[in-house]
């Protein structure tokens, strides 16, 4: 899926919805660097639409204006969801959980971590997401002090 198409959330949710309906797993190139080392550029993301759970640690997708973002979920404050890619220094401005419209549950390309192998590097990533979410935590309170 090419991230640049601007594709409304409803219908781009519906086509996932049906693709896994179908049997068919929903797929969606990385385009950028901001997640590397773990997925690099060209690699597919297996796509779960419309998660009912997430978790710190995990790899979700949402849509900043005409494109599909893929970052790791670093925090949960209430309904208010913070995410950075493991590649930039700096977290994405807070989003609402409704923006979520998907999860990666594995790559397949030069990394090629597909179930059981994504999950056990995504949960020691998510250890890992504990500081940066204490540091943001950190970050937050600074800003305001200054």
């Amino acid at each position: 899926m090419n991230p640049i198409i601007k594709t409304p959330e409803p219908v781009l949710e519906a086509i996932w919805t049906l693709w896994s309906r179908m049997g068919r797993q929903p797929r969606m190139r990385m385009v950028t660097g901001s997640m590397q080392p773990l997925i690099q550029i060209g690699d597919q993301l297996l796509i779960e639409p419309l998660p009912k759970n997430i978790h710190r640690g995990d790899v979700v997708i949402y849509r900043h204006r005409e494109q599909l973002i893929a970052h790791r979920l670093v925090s949960i404050e209430g309904e208010r969801l913070i995410l950075k890619g493991d590649n930039v220094y700096h977290f994405d401005p807070p989003l609402p959980r409704e923006k979520i419209i998907g999860r990666v549950l594995g790559i397949e390309g030069g990394a090629d971590y597909t179930a059981m192998r994504w999950r056990l590097l995504n949960s020691l990533i998510a250890q890992f997401s504990n500081s940066i979410s204490r540091a943001y935590r950190l970050y937050q309170t600074l800003k305001h002090c200054v």
